[in-house]
């Protein structure tokens, strides 16, 4: 499912998603309030998965302007990493192209 505030963007996103997922994908109109207002389930669940298991929340982020020197580190090595993970990676994507 596609949950987008600009349904022009969320038609775009719901294109290229389709084209690498298992299964359908469908754009919920009127984004998450529609499916609020209609009563529809709606689940947090900000302990899945766990924060060691986590690959898209930087941590050490807003610590490192803070003098937590081991937050500082962390960064120095996420930039001095970063290269080869592009490199390796660097094919994947998402690609947004008009309808």
């Amino acid at each position: 499912m596609v949950f987008a505030e600009d349904e022009a963007l969320g038609a775009l996103a719901a294109a290229d998603l389709a084209e690498i997922a298992a299964g359908p994908v469908v754009i919920v109109h009127g984004g998450i309030s529609a499916w609020r207002a209609a009563a529809r389930p709606f689940e947090s669940s900000p302990g899945e998965p766990p924060d060691d298991q986590r690959i898209d929340f930087v941590f050490w982020n807003h610590d490192r302007h803070a003098g937590n020197q081991e937050a500082m580190r962390a960064y120095l090595r996420w930039e001095t990493e970063l290269p080869g993970e592009v490199a390796r990676d660097g094919l994947a994507g998402f690609r947004l192209t008009p309808s």
